[in-house]
């Protein structure tokens, strides 16, 4: 385990100003603390993250709100229980699980961002902050002024069933849906948080303790067949969220008992009371999804979401009677498109014969921007300018971006000409193409594909979080393949596996495909031509949903590298900008499909 987690490198901090506290001896106030096992807002940890304040606490430890010190990015860190820590199988356990886990990336789920380890050699999770109310208070405030509209459960329920499904294809469970795991901001957007990870750590301390009883979940929450002791499948979180669909709507669990042996027999035997108030269809899906047989559940969770807002909105129910509030666009838009995302890679037929390829990029958040810091200290991301500040952002909808940048072969059918310098053939990117270039392809592309494209989105060039969402695929170092830079210019082998670029290029570009693809199968995204997004240019402004730059400015941004850049250049974060009516021999575009802003 030391070889695979080393601990952080200590970073410094500035002197203390006037009327500040003093950050070294909140450090080494923290260290003391930390070697008794205990934390408080105040704290530093790992040198770097500022505890803020207490979120939570229970079996599996406290949670607090943290500030990383150089990024000023907002996270929620966890420290894994000592006990734990010390048992080097159960970590192996918990590091296998983090892997997996990490590379959740779904708009309704609080991502897992690292795992890391002090010189106490004790563990420290760190997630995403998910800002807004726990179901658990947003139920009781609720119910203080009366039932919950059916829509308003219907479209929580909605988002939790997208998040569990979105997981459950990847083969992972949750196995602790309940209030307290889920989060609602003031717009109604749900964050599912402990995905994955805490069950682990839960399962990985049952088996130290030796107490079966609270193993893989929350009892309450529980299906019966879990009582039963089989291992549970994505069927246990459907019924789980059942159990949440039921508390919303009741004001109260279907089953409760302290005694642990009857709430079991309940849970295994008995049938939860139909819910005064409600249509009798919502009964009867709250009935099948609490199913005592897994087989007899809903195919899915989202086919249980389905079915709850289609008895929500039958004649005579109570969102028929109230003005209700109507499922939000965002819901819609993703239902729309059911059919059109379902396939990872997807193909437009252009004129002549010519075609388009283009890979679904599923909904979720991230960190844009690059590490800053001091390259002395090994904080800062070596080749990093200024206008990369770090700061989360999230991407509220499914889009497709151009498997490969928009090739000559492709320009020549859509536009009648090929403006390139490099005609080597159609397969070559074509270039000397400007940002208003770029443009009319895309608005000739939705002409002749008009009626065709699902509703609601469009072709156009990808906005700049859209483009570097993409191209990190999962991932926060300077390139995608998961590696930095070896030297800030000059050859560097850890890009020449996957872009073209001045040390690589022989002074031309070169046809497309021909470097290994991201993980996300997306190809030359770190050189070949140089390629333009949507946005103005303009600094960051922090924590963002769906940004999509400045509103107006005298620049447009490009990204990524070209055959004539340096290799610090086509990093992932890396930013470029110039005038819309350049043209030039290492700038080209690549085509997006995405919702019309």
């Amino acid at each position: 385990m030391d070889k695979t987690i080393p601990p952080r490198h200590h970073v410094d901090t500035p002197p203390a100003g006037p009327g500040s506290f003093d950050p070294d001896k909140t450090i080494a106030g923290s260290r003391a603390r930390l070697a008794r096992g205990e934390l408080q807002a105040g704290d530093v940890v790992l040198d770097r993250y500022d505890l803020l304040e207490k979120l939570g606490s229970g079996a599996m430890g406290v949670v607090f709100k943290c500030k990383e010190r150089i990024s000023g990015v907002e996270y929620a860190l966890k420290m894994v229980p000592p006990e734990l820590a010390r048992d080097a199988d159960a970590m192996e356990d918990v590091l296998e699980n983090f892997k997996l886990v990490h590379g959740l990336k779904h708009p309704n789920i609080a991502s897992v961002d690292f795992l890391e380890r002090d010189e106490y050699r004790a563990y420290f999770l760190i997630m995403e902050y998910a800002e807004g109310q726990s179901l658990a208070r947003w139920i009781k405030r609720k119910w203080r002024a009366g039932q919950p509209e059916l829509s308003e459960v219907a479209a929580i329920v909605r988002q939790i069933a997208s998040a569990l499904d979105y997981a459950h294809g990847r083969k992972i469970l949750h196995r602790d849906i309940k209030p307290a795991n889920v989060m609602i901001d003031a717009q109604g957007a749900v964050k599912v948080l402990d995905f994955g990870l805490a069950s682990e750590v839960r399962s990985s301390m049952t088996a130290l303790s030796q107490n079966p009883a609270n193993s893989g979940g929350t009892p309450n929450y529980l299906a019966p067949e879990q009582f039963k002791g089989r291992y549970p499948g994505p069927a246990a979180d459907q019924y789980a969220l059942g159990v949440l669909t039921y508390q919303m709507l009741a004001g109260h669990l279907p089953f409760g008992a302290d005694d642990f042996d009857v709430l079991r027999a309940a849970v295994c035997n008995e049938a939860p009371e139909a819910v005064d108030g409600l249509p009798e269809a919502v009964n009867l899906c709250l009935q099948k999804v609490l199913s005592k047989d897994p087989k007899e559940r809903y195919e899915n969770c989202t086919a249980f979401a389905e079915a709850l807002e289609g008895s929500a909105e039958a004649p005579g129910s109570a969102s028929q009677k109230t003005k209700a509030v109507p499922p939000s666009a965002a819901a819609a838009a993703v239902a729309d498109l059911r059919e059109v995302f379902r396939e990872n890679n997807c193909t437009f037929p252009l004129p002549g014969g010519a075609k388009m390829e283009m890979m679904t990029i599923r909904a979720g958040s991230f960190v844009m921007g690059s590490i800053g810091g001091f390259i002395f200290l090994r904080r800062g991301e070596l080749g990093r300018f200024y206008d990369e500040k770090q700061h989360r952002v999230t991407l509220t909808k499914d889009y497709l971006l151009g498997k490969y940048e928009v090739t000559q072969g492709q320009w020549q059918a859509v536009m009648g000409n090929n403006p390139s310098l490099f005609e080597n053939g159609d397969d070559y990117p074509v270039e000397c193409v400007s940002w208003d270039d770029a443009k009319k392809f895309c608005n000739k592309l939705n002409e002749l594909c008009a009626g065709k494209l699902p509703r609601g989105y469009h072709f156009d060039l990808p906005t700049e979080a859209q483009w570097e969402y993409a191209c990190r695929a999962g991932t926060t170092t300077a390139l995608n393949n998961g590696k930095n830079l070896t030297s800030e210019e000059g050859a560097c082998p850890n890009l020449d596996e996957f872009g073209w670029y001045d040390e690589n290029s022989d002074s031309s570009t070169h046809p497309v495909g021909k470097k290994r693809p991201n993980a996300w199968g997306l190809y030359d995204m770190h050189g070949n031509v140089r390629e333009w997004c949507s946005d103005w240019y303009g600094p960051y402004s922090g924590n963002a949903t769906d940004p999509s730059g400045p509103a107006s400015g005298s620049l447009r941004v490009y990204r990524g590298g070209g055959w004539i850049s340096g290799a610090r250049r086509c990093r992932s974060a890396r930013r470029d900008c110039d005038v819309p009516r350049l043209q030039d021999s290492d700038l080209g575009f690549r085509l997006a499909l995405v919702p019309v802003q």
